[in-house]
């Protein structure tokens, strides 16, 4: 199933891409996700950063998903290759269960729309290949995956009202 989460914000672009990448902010996103995060590389690239974290969610799955998966919380190393120039980044998730048939991959992009005013649009794809249960499955993750972009549009909107002293950090 395809993602595709656009949200403007009443920022520039530069700000809004520090804001994201803020270590402050990524622990108070995770606090919003109900998940624990562990850093696993953090790597310098050509034009920007390739970052390994291992996230475990704190709350347990649906029935239909302990069943099908045979674990009762997700865990998946998430990897994110950021460009700064371009404020994009390209992600991928690898679960740590039955990964050769659960896909999860995109783009994340910031772009500036007007002067005080730029969008963050995700693009990616979702397949769980599991008999009888994967469009199921699939359907749920989109479900949870709206809701947590939904939490994240309002704590980064609470967060750009915060002193400018929080905000003005450079990658």
């Amino acid at each position: 199933m395809d993602i595709h989460v656009s949200q403007t914000f009443d920022c520039d672009a530069p700000l809004l891409w520090v804001v994201l990448r803020d270590p402050a902010f990524q622990r108070a996103l995770s606090e919003a996700a109900q998940v624990d995060q562990e850093v696993l590389a953090d790597d310098p690239v050509p034009g920007g950063r390739k970052l390994r974290i291992r996230v475990t969610a704190r709350t347990p799955l649906p029935a239909v998903a302990v069943k099908a998966l045979g674990t009762e919380r997700l865990i998946w190393v998430q990897e994110n290759c950021t460009q700064v120039v371009s404020f994009s980044m390209t992600w991928s998730i690898t679960p740590n269960v039955i990964p050769d048939r659960i896909r999860a991959e995109g783009t994340m992009q910031v772009t500036q729309d007007s002067p005080g005013r730029c969008t963050r649009v995700v693009r990616g794809v979702v397949e769980v290949n599991i008999p009888v249960v994967g469009k199921r499955i699939e359907r749920q993750i989109l479900a949870d995956l709206e809701k947590s972009y939904e939490r994240a549009y309002k704590l980064i909107v609470d967060w750009l009202k915060r002193p400018a002293s929080s905000k003005d950090r450079q990658e």
